[in-house]
């Protein structure tokens, strides 16, 4: 025989059930966030064919996306997720350096302008620089990396006939360096181009204590390499 609860067992047993179910809740596993609902994650290219070694990317007004390979390869995924290569340079490879960014110009719906940033070949010598020498040992791995302005035709592919050299960043070549950049394009009608540093950390100073009562004056020491101004070679 089954007994109806009466009111103040029933509204007990839904007390205990409600805090039950909240204690359940909270022994469980905290999952990731989910997304506002105006993002979505989606997967455009995947793999060494559709992606090469990533360096950057941008998205373009269509939606499609530009992304760099430091192999020199530019590549296109459209916003359906197929991916075409745009374009190829010919890149200096050796360590960390190659193809790296890419940029859009605020005006891309009718100037079609990209800006990519990258090691041209030029004649530096393969392999390592030496690890001492003389300045004439080194002269041959004197580099830069290149800023340049390129159009991208309708089809989505690079135009390389169209380009045209913004600024040259002088790079010491052959031997084990990070490089990194960050391609912002402004509507701006031409550049700042600010001092490139490449330097070996001097070592750490110790300062002795000052016996006349004053602050005692560091010692400076010289870095091995001082920064070198940055080559403009056109207007952005």
């Amino acid at each position: 025989m089954h007994r109806r609860l009466n009111r103040p067992l029933a509204a007990l047993a839904s007390t205990l059930l409600a805090a039950a179910g909240a204690l359940g809740a909270q022994q469980e596993p905290a999952g990731a966030a989910p997304a506002a609902a105006e993002f979505q994650q989606v997967t455009l290219a995947k793999g060494v064919a559709e992606t090469g070694e990533p360096m950057t990317l941008a998205v373009l007004p269509d939606r499609s996306v530009l992304h760099t390979s430091r192999d020199g390869t530019l590549r296109l995924t459209d916003a359906a997720g197929t991916t075409k290569v745009a374009g190829r340079l010919n890149v200096y490879t050796h360590d960390e350096e190659g193809l790296q960014g890419v940029g859009v110009d605020p005006g891309f719906t009718t100037n079609r302008f990209v800006y990519l940033y990258y090691a041209p070949q030029l004649s530096t010598p393969a392999g390592d620089a030496p690890a001492n020498g003389s300045t004439a040992d080194f002269a041959p791995f004197d580099g830069v990396n290149r800023l340049s302005r390129f159009v991208l035709r309708t089809d989505g592919t690079l135009d390389t006939a169209t380009e045209k050299k913004v600024l040259d960043v002088p790079a010491s070549r052959g031997c084990a360096a990070m490089s990194a950049e960050t391609s912002t394009s402004t509507p701006r009608e031409t550049c700042t181009c600010p001092p490139a540093t490449t330097a070996i950390p001097s070592p750490p100073t110790v300062t002795p204590p000052s016996t006349s009562g004053r602050p005692a004056t560091p010692p400076t020491t010289p870095s091995a390499r001082r920064a070198t101004p940055t080559t403009c070679a056109a207007k952005c």
